[in-house]
Parts: C-alpha cells; sequence; structure tokens
C-alpha cells in the first residue's frame, strides 16, 4: 500500500492469512485485513481499467478512430484511480487525455480550415473549353504503399536493438528516396525503439532492486521502478529481462511484509510470556518469522537475536508450565490416595524449582500448596510408620 505496488500478491498473501486465521476461529486483525483487502483490490482493478484505457488512448493517438471512447475510458479511469489514491497513474491518465483532447482540436481546426479555404463555384458564370485540361501535378509528397519485409527488422531476444532500429532506418530512407512511405515500416521502427527505452528502463529498475534488496534501503522506489519497468515492457512485448525482474520484484515485495510479521510475532511472544497462555501458537508464529528473517536477510530495528532469544524463552517457559500442571495432577491424585507422596513432592520440588528459574508464576501457588499439604501427609506416615515398628 506505500509502495502503490505489487497488490496481486499482497491480496494473495491476505487472502491466505485471514483464511488461516479463521481456520483458527482467532479474529484478532481480520477486519484491519479485510480493509486492506478491499482497498487493495480496488486499487488492482483502478490499474487494469488505466491499462485498458492507455491502450486505447495509444491506439487512437496512431489511428486518429476513436478518441470520444477513448476519452471516456480515460476520465473514468482519472476519477478511479483518485479515489484510490493512485495519484501518479491518475496524473498518466490526465495527460493521455490532454493529448487525445489536443489531437482532437486540431484534427477539427485543420477540417475547419480546409473548408473555408475551398474556393466557391460559380455555375454558368463563363464558358470555358476543358477537353484538354493542362495539370500540373505536385510530386513533392511521399506515396503511401506497402512496402516489402525488411531484413532484421525484428526483434530477436537479445539486447542489440540497434541493428532492427539501423536496417529500418536505412529502408525507410530508400524508400523516401523512391517518393513512397510504408506506414508500417515506421510504426515497427516506432516499437523498436521502444522496447530499447523499455529495456534500458528495466535494467535500471533491476539495478535499483538489486541494490535494495543487498541493503534493505528504498524497498519502495524499487519495487515502483520494477512494477514499471515489467509493465511497459510487456506492454511492448518486450521478454528480455522481464523473467529477472519480476523474480527480484517478488523477493522485494516480501521484505515489508515480514519485517511487519516479525515485529507482530514478537509482541505475540511477549503477551504469551506475560500472560502464559498461547504459548504454542506465539512458538509456531515466532518460528515462521524468524525462518523468514533468515531467508530474506532482514534488517531490522529489532534485531534477529531477541526473536531467537524469545523462542529459547517461550520453549523454557511453556515445558516448564506444563511440568508443573503435570506435577500438580500426579500430587493431588497422589494426596487422594495417600499415598506415592514421596514420588510426587520430588516432581512437585523440581517443577516448582524450574517455574521460578523463569519467573513462571502461573499455578505456583497451587503447586507450593499442594506440596506443603504431601509434605504434611508424608510426615504423617512416617509417624505411623515409627509408632508400629517394634520396640527394642
Amino acid at each position: 500500500m506505500a509502495a502503490k505496488a505489487g497488490e496481486g500478491f499482497a491480496i494473495r498473501l491476505l487472502n491466505t492469512a485471514i483464511a488461516s486465521e479463521k481456520a483458527l476461529s482467532i479474529n484478532a486483525g481480520i477486519p484491519a485485513g479485510e480493509a486492506e483487502l478491499e482497498l487493495l483490490k480496488a486499487r488492482k482493478l483502478a490499474k487494469d481499467n488505466l491499462n485498458t484505457a492507455v491502450t486505447a488512448a495509444r491506439r487512437c493517438l496512431r489511428t486518429r478512430k476513436g478518441t470520444s471512447e477513448a476519452v471516456k475510458l480515460l476520465n473514468s479511469s482519472i476519477t478511479e484511480t483518485n479515489s484510490t489514491g493512485l495519484v501518479v497513474e491518475s496524473n498518466l491518465a490526465y495527460e493521455q487525455m490532454m493529448r487525445l483532447l489536443e489531437q482532437q482540436e486540431a484534427m477539427h481546426n485543420l477540417t475547419e480550415a480546409l473548408r473555408k479555404a475551398a474556393p466557391v463555384a460559380k455555375v454558368n458564370e463563363t464558358l470555358m473549353n476543358d477537353s484538354q485540361p493542362e495539370i500540373v501535378f505536385n510530386r513533392s509528397g511521399f506515396e503511401v504503399t506497402h512496402l516489402p519485409y525488411v531484413n532484421n527488422s525484428k526483434d530477436d531476444g537479445d539486447a542489440n536493438f540497434d541493428e532492427h532500429i539501423r536496417a529500418l532506418e536505412v529502408a525507410i530512407a530508400r524508400a523516401k528516396a523512391l517518393g513512397v512511405i510504408d506506414p508500417d515500416m515506421e510504426m515497427r521502427l516506432e516499437h523498436i525503439t521502444g522496447m530499447k527505452d523499455d529495456y534500458f528502463a528495466l535494467k535500471a529498475a533491476i539495478k535499483a532492486g538489486n541494490a535494495s534488496w543487498i541493503a534493505k534501503d528504498g524497498v519502495s522506489d524499487s519495487i515502483e521502478l520494477l512494477t514499471a519497468g515489467i509493465s511497459e515492457a510487456l506492454g511492448d512485448g518486450l521478454v528480455l529481462g522481464v523473467a529477472t525482474a519480476k523474480k527480484l520484484l517478488g523477493l522485494l515485495v516480501q521484505i515489508q511484509p515480514a519485517m511487519d510479521e516479525y515485529e507482530a510475532a514478537l509482541a505475540q511472544g511477549n503477551i504469551s510470556l506475560n500472560t502464559v497462555s498461547h504459548m504454542g501458537e506465539a512458538l509456531l508464529r515466532l518460528d515462521a518469522a524468524v525462518d523468514t528473517y533468515k531467508k530474506l536477510h532482514l534488517k531490522t530495528e529489532t534485531p534477529l537475536s531477541v526473536g531467537e532469544d524469545m523462542i529459547a524463552k517461550l520453549d523454557r517457559v511453556k515445558k516448564a508450565y506444563v511440568t508443573l500442571k503435570a506435577s500438580i495432577v500426579a500430587g493431588q491424585v497422589s494426596l487422594d490416595r495417600e499415598e506415592g507422596e514421596e514420588a510426587a513432592i520430588a516432581e512437585l520440588n523440581a517443577a516448582i524449582q524450574e517455574a521460578s528459574a523463569v519467573n513462571l508464576q502461573r499455578e505456583l501457588p497451587v503447586a507450593v500448596d499442594l506440596l506443603h499439604e504431601l509434605v504434611h501427609m508424608n510426615a504423617e506416615h512416617q509417624k505411623m510408620a515409627a509408632g508400629m515398628s517394634p520396640s527394642l
């Protein structure tokens, strides 16, 4: 949401997280997650609609057809992108719409100028002999025709775009020398030139993305550059470098969510330690967050060692709590049956010592009271045994 990029990936992550929480009957964070999900879906839809509108606008600028429909699409896209906070995208749509309107106005002005310049015919005013008119043609322009395919003018998948550009430029120059032009050839030249620009923009985005991946800095800017670069490349049919850019983008968009998840897992771990509850869930979440931290080589204000220490502490407290509860149950059984108190006392003593060592207070008073009762019962049993012994 901060980078205004990677909505598709974020939507999938949120959907999975919400489904997992609902499956575990956990409600914490779901309303906020669903609210963010709605905004992300709205942004993704706005971007998809913008791409459709911009494509229509580019086609219109090239063919000079469908201006009204393209302007309507762009106007709708401006409103939609603005409402979802996509200011940069809204400006792009606005610029495209202005270009279309300027073209439309220019065509209108040209038509008006031609209409006004047309001579007014005067019927039957003068008799003329035009059986053999003398006409001088102005051949200074170019004849529009379809020319054969230019060898080496098509992209072959490598980074040498100049070879195709040169081939087309030479062919266009030769055609003009012969007084003809081929619009398709000019469009291919524009397309190849655009692919070249896309490739170098994508290379710059990949370089920035790699730097962000190493330093874990400027991630949002790199995500925006990569997203724009991939979009432009795919729009022009460029394949070279796109797979690398997509892979890098997939890594970068995980960084901020992983950092947020690490901090959230630490917070849940602290709560579990203080309340001595849901420690199993906290351990699982923190384990996963720490593994992701290591995998992505994150750099956060809270270092990795804090998470690792908390995992060890949670594990020890959990084991101490389970042992204490088990020793309490065994002690109560021994008290009820009035037998086996010595083993129960030893077990309770060890559990109480471990609980005290990890500052575990829950159930500790119950264990201490039970220990006193067991010690008292054991003393009574020893007195009875001493009284029953034969006198020497």
